[in-house]
């Protein structure tokens, strides 16, 4: 499943035109990937300290510095 979810963030961050945008898909409250995977603040403090999370955090980045 958390390959899955390397996917599907890296997916997103690639189709957005802002890495605001990119973002947004990912940690929007209501809508973002991460954030309606990972409903419950235990299972996000989980995810946040994997190192599938540090992969899409660094994706992210690169598209911050694009």
């Amino acid at each position: 499943m958390l390959s899955d979810i390397v996917t599907q963030a890296k997916q997103l961050i690639d189709k957005a035109d802002t890495w605001a945008d990119a973002s947004n898909a990912l940690f929007d409250p209501e809508t973002g990937l991460l954030t309606t995977t990972y409903r419950s603040r235990q299972d996000r403090t989980a995810f946040v300290a994997s190192p599938e999370y540090a992969e899409i955090a660094e994706y992210l980045g690169r598209k911050m510095d694009a």
